[in-house]
């Protein structure tokens, strides 16, 4: 099934916004679940440094992945204001750990820009592209990139 924004150039697509160690990122809303208070989680040994654990959300176990991690740019404090985006990656759900929900925005295809090259060297097929919201930069993230690496960024 072809996704709606891809078989029309003109479409507008929504966005989930999201903060990340101050970082701003969006990613395509039909990728996402729903967004979720951070609840109790059980660790796993021996995971990689990405994975915080696994959690329980209403009878499914899913994975539980810092998403500030995954990026290198360090580890996610836990506030009243974390949560945990519910995102589905090869079948499974998975669950993101952000810094804060930003909350969903219409992106139109002119407001989207090629990452900056030296973003582009760093992050490769992780980054879609920038976008300008409201006079803040967003960037875009390839969520299938993004959790199909295993070893992380």
């Amino acid at each position: 099934m072809q996704n709606p924004s891809e078989s029309n150039p003109d479409t507008q697509r929504l966005v989930v916004t999201c903060v990340v160690q101050g970082t701003r990122c969006g990613v395509d809303a039909q990728s996402v679940q729903e967004v979720v208070r951070v609840a109790h989680f059980t660790p796993v040994h021996h995971a990689p440094d990405f994975v915080l654990g696994v959690m329980n959300l209403r009878g499914r176990i899913l994975t539980v992945m810092d998403l500030a991690v995954k990026l290198n740019l360090g580890r996610t404090a836990v506030t009243a204001d974390s949560r945990i985006l519910i995102v589905e990656s090869q079948g499974e759900p998975v669950g993101l750990l952000i810094e804060r929900d930003s909350g969903v925005t219409e992106v139109a295809p002119p407001d989207m820009r090629p990452a900056p090259e030296n973003l582009r060297r760093m992050y490769g097929a992780l980054l879609e592209g920038v976008c300008l919201i409201n006079d803040q930069l967003i960037a875009i993230l390839n969520l299938d990139a993004l959790l199909g690496d295993d070893r992380g960024v």
